[in-house]
């Protein structure tokens, strides 16, 4: 992808792709150790007002250049990762655009849909068939992927990743009650009933902005099956309030724990590119931005920084309640349900669990004598202690 600096006035767009492109090689990675394909799908892959002739401003050309990564670093061990990559764009123009980049990729196979990502679920299916995907749904609105459509893709087996455009939903979700828009609700919700979730989830305490969120992460759980999901949020970049959210669906722990990694980093970008924003709105006037090339300090908290306390918070009360309520737990089970908290992280979890024992509240079983730390891989469990 492009340089920080290119992105300077977009820096939302930089935080997403700087994440989409580590994530992909994560999952890749991973997937090529024990398969032999890979599928990647973009649907709603553009291009808008990119800017490059190589397409490293857009998600497509930064996850083909990671894919070209990954599947050379395998064939230099001399294995053969078969990677396919589904690009979809309902736009005539940019599609017309889109098509020429992918016809034009030799060192693996890529291919092109123009339609509506919603209405064209079938050829989608066709083209995963059985192996594992990728899907990442990055609309410039809340249309175009309706949950009971994209139901059939959503269960096959692999991860979701969507950008949940808070900004522009935020506006009409709950108190726009015009029929056409309602409808669009409906569809982006997978039904309706989604007001009555959202009530029941602001009478537990949460934000009304936390509250809209929850309930479409839970919709995407149930409608695609999934496990394990999570979401973080990124920031508008000169405001403190959120521009979009990217939520994840995946049926394995250890797709979650990648996911939290790579937020991690995310969280230290933003927080970074926050901060200096903000110094140099201070020293230089609002004209003057740019990206970090030094830390500053500040005696404060940071907006994301209260947020990741707050958050550590509700991981803290979610694991002493489920100890309070189960005499024993296996170790991975807990991470499972603490790494859906957006801002929690494997180190915190495995703290707070040392913290404990130490405290002499609980114990650990299933460690061998070598062993020094918990493992999500082995039968590891806390235990209760009365």
């Amino acid at each position: 992808m492009k340089s920080e600096e290119f992105y300077v006035g977009k820096e939302q767009t930089y935080l997403k792709h700087f994440f989409l492109e580590r994530y992909i090689e994560r999952v890749a990675f991973n997937i090529g150790s024990f398969e032999n394909d890979f599928v990647y799908v973009d649907g709603f892959s553009g291009p808008w007002r990119s800017q490059d002739e190589a397409y490293e401003d857009t998600s497509f050309g930064i996850a083909i250049k990671k894919l070209r990564f990954v599947h050379d670093a395998y064939l230099k061990q001399g294995k053969k990762l078969h990677i396919r990559c589904l690009f979809i764009e309902k736009d005539g123009t940019a599609y017309t655009e889109l098509k020429r980049w992918a016809d034009s990729i030799e060192d693996f196979e890529a291919k092109s849909i123009h339609g509506e990502f919603e209405n064209v679920i079938p050829q989608i299916q066709d083209f995963i068939g059985r192996s594992f995907s990728l899907i990442f749904i990055d609309p410039t609105g809340w249309k175009g992927f309706a949950l009971e459509k994209i139901k059939p893709i959503l269960k096959l087996r692999g991860e979701v990743i969507i950008n949940f455009m808070f900004d522009y939903i935020n506006r009409f979700l709950i108190n726009d009650n015009r029929e056409d828009i309602v409808a669009t609700f409906n569809d982006l919700f997978g039904g309706e009933g989604y007001r009555k979730e959202y009530d029941l989830i602001r009478g537990k305490g949460f934000s009304e902005e936390e509250a809209k969120s929850k309930v479409y992460l839970g919709r995407l759980r149930k409608f695609g099956e999934f496990p394990h999901i999570g979401s973080f949020q990124i920031l508008k970049p000169r405001h403190d309030r959120s521009f979009f959210y990217l939520l994840y669906g995946t049926r394995h722990i250890k797709g979650l724990i990648e996911f939290r990694k790579v937020e991690k980093r995310v969280f230290k970008k933003q927080n970074d590119i926050r901060k200096s924003i903000k110094h140099k709105n201070g020293a230089q006037g609002p004209e003057q931005l740019s990206f970090p090339g030094e830390e500053f300090s500040q005696r404060d908290p940071t907006l994301l920084e209260r947020e990741r306390n707050r958050h550590l918070e509700d991981a803290i009360g979610l694991i002493n309640s489920l100890i309070g309520e189960n005499d024993t737990l296996k170790y991975v089970d807990i991470l499972g349900k603490a790494l859906e908290i957006p801002f929690v992280y494997e180190d915190d979890v495995k703290k707070f669990l040392f913290d404990l024992k130490n405290r002499g509240k609980i114990s650990f079983e299933g460690l061998n004598e070598n062993e020094r730390t918990l493992k999500w891989k082995s039968d590891h469990r806390i235990v209760r202690i009365s």
